[in-house]
């Protein structure tokens, strides 16, 4: 079954950006129509829409819907540069929103456009390209994680990067799905990735789609998992990547690799060189949002905590470069090894 979490329909001025509500996943297959700059940033908020690629192509998109509330503006640049803050302003971590608006700023800079409407039209123009090389970009990342995957292995991974958080068919899942298209045979051990259950309710789901046999986990028996199971390998995605390797990814990461690097395990990163940011030198210039309590108090209708529970919820962890043992991504295999890094950062475009 094809996944597209992201689409639009349509020309700039009349035309219409749709998501798939990943808040309703698995019960639930339904698009959402994202007709307001309020409604787009209140998506990205409440993660019915997420993953760091999707999310720069959702910006892009999104930043047409907001410039068509600022058609009379007499400056586009400045509209433009308006409503991209405020995409940018919601969830801090994940590179590739800013980034991406970063870029087609600079690039309307240099354009000039001569109104808001001739602004929209690039933007649309800018974010279904973006869309087009990020389902490359997928592709490529697949491809090369291939060799980390052999018949009749048991493999980890965190959180969902598939199809619902990429323009293609996904990063670390990426991996898995072509490798299973391509014939190999394993299975897949797969964390709920609590507190909003993005592993059991979105990967399980994707991969109940792709027909991928897997296994439901607990974080909590994760370190039992790597003790009694014989995991081959743990391949996670990433919001945002430093110089040194230090990774940002969904909070929980760090526990895989830690186990990993315990047992003598490969742990491997799936990413596009976009998320990859070269104005962080280390995982401490990364910024990791912090979610509300209310997360940890319950889930859907279902209270869990007494009302008031105070909670520590970070939406990420850093895992440290030198856990990680290769960086899978469009561009080729890199060791997590200063030479390797520097030659990787060198193909990174800055934002």
């Amino acid at each position: 079954m094809d996944i597209r979490a992201v689409r639009w329909e349509g020309g700039p001025l009349d035309g219409g950006l749709f998501i798939l509500d990943q808040t309703r996943l698995p019960v639930e297959r339904r698009e959402m129509r994202i007709d307001s700059l309020a409604v787009a940033c209140e998506a990205v908020a409440s993660l019915r829409v997420r993953g760091a690629p999707l999310l720069g192509v959702f910006g892009l998109y999104a930043l047409v819907v907001g410039l068509r509330e600022r058609l009379s503006a007499s400056d586009p640049l400045f509209a433009a540069a308006e409503t991209a803050a405020e995409l940018k302003a919601v969830r801090p971590t994940a590179v590739n929103l800013a980034a991406e608006l970063d870029r087609f700023l600079r690039r309307l800079h240099s354009e000039r456009p001569a109104s808001v409407e001739e602004a929209c039209s690039r933007a649309l123009e800018a974010a279904a390209a973006l869309q087009k090389r990020d389902e490359e970009n997928c592709l490529a990342i697949a491809r090369a994680g291939l060799p980390h995957v052999e018949d009749g292995g048991l493999y980890t991974t965190h959180c969902n990067t598939g199809s619902l958080a990429t323009a293609g068919i996904g990063t670390a899942l990426g991996v898995f799905k072509l490798a299973w298209r391509e014939g190999k045979r394993f299975e897949l051990l797969v964390p709920e990735t609590r507190p909003l259950l993005q592993g059991s309710r979105l990967t399980a789901w994707e991969l109940t789609q792709a027909g991928i046999p897997f296994r439901l986990v607990c974080e909590g028996a994760l370190a039992a998992a790597y003790r009694e199971l014989p995991i081959r390998g743990c391949v996670v995605g990433a919001d945002r990547i430093a110089r040194n390797g230090d990774t940002a990814n969904k909070v929980g990461t760090l526990l895989h690799a830690k186990l990993c690097a315990e047992r003598g395990i490969p742990f491997h990163v799936a990413a596009p060189l976009s998320t990859f940011d070269p104005h962080c030198r280390t995982g401490a210039d990364i910024p990791v949002e912090f979610r509300g309590d209310s997360e940890l108090r319950g889930f859907g209708s279902a209270i869990t905590a007494p009302a008031g529970a105070r909670a520590w919820n970070p939406a990420f962890d850093v895992t440290p470069g030198a856990l990680v043992t290769s960086f899978v991504t469009d561009a080729g295999l890199f060791r997590s090894e200063p030479e390797a890094l520097a030659s990787l950062f060198a193909l990174v475009e800055p934002a």
